[in-house]
């Protein structure tokens, strides 16, 4: 147990009748009373022959289980706790520059509307209001609308249709990517306007793709606050399910955990001479998104997938937001 490459003991008991099992019990409980390690045993045997061994192990303050599985469970799980007690925690981060008063109202609007979702457009705004790095974006109605909002904007542009009953525009054909024209623009709307009679849609900056993350909140009973997640995003958030939970408000030690945690953390640090993210910025982007929260609890569910992150240097790019005020 003094042995520093000893990290817990794993005690499995499959033992022939003639072993003196109490005397071994004795031993190790003696053992693990003055260890700083914890010690768990995995007794799969008959158990009334037994009754006097397990008395022994849990009198000496060592669990047992019927299975190796739970055992290695529970072992993993008082790892899991001692790093926690181990790390330094520390505190949120804020910052300077934040519109709250712009954001409440965006809030009130989507109210006084009847909305449950707000607007792409306000969402996005809401976005900006923190300092997140969002697409230059606007709102339209009519041809004319798109085409002097695409020249402001700058081309290549990308549309949605403006609707809280479609979720997932992609396959409903309520987004067209990559417009590089006047023409295609005027071809995309007209798609629009076919697809979805009477729809306004919202209007953006086409962004090259970088690698897809996500991040997602919800908020859970009242008191305990947002529950935040983090992990591959596009439909990989979906196949693959890599994400890692956290409760807000995040602390710097917890977004390191969220970003390092997902089993495709390599993708982020770059893999088989493909350009990994900017990481520090990631870390920028949930901490602006914790304190969004914090400051809103209002706030019932966020969506932000996919974001964009690229190489070191370079902001990521948030290209879809929704997001739901509780009722």
């Amino acid at each position: 147990m003094s042995d520093p490459g000893v990290d817990i003991v794993f005690v499995n008991f499959i033992t022939p009748f003639f072993v003196d099992t109490e005397g071994v019990a004795r031993g190790l409980t003696e053992v693990a009373k003055d260890a700083s390690k914890p010690m768990v045993a995995c007794v799969m045997t008959e158990k009334e022959g037994w009754k006097k061994t397990l008395q022994i192990f849990n009198e000496g303050g060592i669990p047992t289980f019927d299975m190796p599985e739970m055992a290695g469970k529970v072992a993993a799980a008082i790892a899991r706790y001692g790093a926690l007690q181990r790390r330094q925690e520390s505190s949120p981060v804020s910052y300077n520059g934040i519109d709250i008063a712009a954001a409440t109202q965006l809030i009130e609007k989507t109210k006084a509307s009847g909305r449950s979702f707000m607007a792409q457009a306000d969402a996005f705004s809401m976005l900006s209001a923190y300092g997140l790095p969002v697409p230059a974006y606007g709102e339209i109605s009519d041809f004319d609308g798109a085409l002097a909002a695409a020249a402001e904007i700058g081309y290549p542009v990308t549309i949605k249709v403006e609707s809280e009953e479609v979720v997932h525009k992609s396959d409903a054909g309520g987004v067209v990517l990559n417009i590089k024209d006047d023409a295609e623009l005027t071809a995309a709307c007209k798609k629009m306007e076919q697809n979805f009679p009477g729809a306004t849609c919202f209007i953006q900056k086409f962004l090259d793709p970088g690698i897809e993350v996500m991040v997602g909140a919800n908020r859970e009973t009242e008191g305990l606050g947002h529950v935040v997640a983090f992990g591959l995003g596009g439909i990989f958030v979906e196949v693959m399910k890599d994400v890692v939970f956290r409760l807000n408000p995040l602390s710097a030690d917890d977004i390191d955990e969220m970003i390092c945690g997902i089993k495709g953390f390599p993708i982020l640090e770059g893999i088989r001479g493909r350009a990994g993210g900017d990481i520090e910025k990631l870390k920028e982007v949930l901490s602006r998104i914790s304190m969004l929260l914090r400051n809103h609890d209002e706030i019932d569910e966020m969506d932000l997938n996919p974001i964009f992150s690229y190489p070191e240097g370079q902001e990521p790019g948030l290209v879809d937001v929704r997001i739901k005020l509780k009722a």
